[in-house]
């Protein structure tokens, strides 16, 4: 139904919720600021479907790195693989 479901992950979900929610921030807000539907902000958090803009703002408020919130969807980051060939 929704493609690929490697990268759905509710538990990573529920944790990006909490900690958004800690900060005063719900899913609705993010919503907002990317002009994007509440149900794709959702689903793009549970790992249904993809949505860079909204990854990067989620990421953001988490101060946290896009590719280290979502590491199936990014991979390492290039500061991360370091002196490997």
């Amino acid at each position: 139904m929704f493609g690929d479901t490697t990268s759905i992950n509710l538990v990573r979900h529920d944790d990006i919720r909490r900690r958004l929610r800690a900060k005063g921030i719900r899913l609705l807000d993010i919503a907002a600021e990317t002009s994007k539907q509440p149900s794709l902000v959702t689903q793009t958090s549970q790992g249904y479907r993809r949505c860079p803009e909204i990854e990067e703002a989620i990421a953001r408020h988490l101060n946290q790195s896009v590719d280290s919130l979502f590491p199936e969807r990014y991979g390492p980051s290039e500061s991360a693989k370091g002196d490997q060939p």
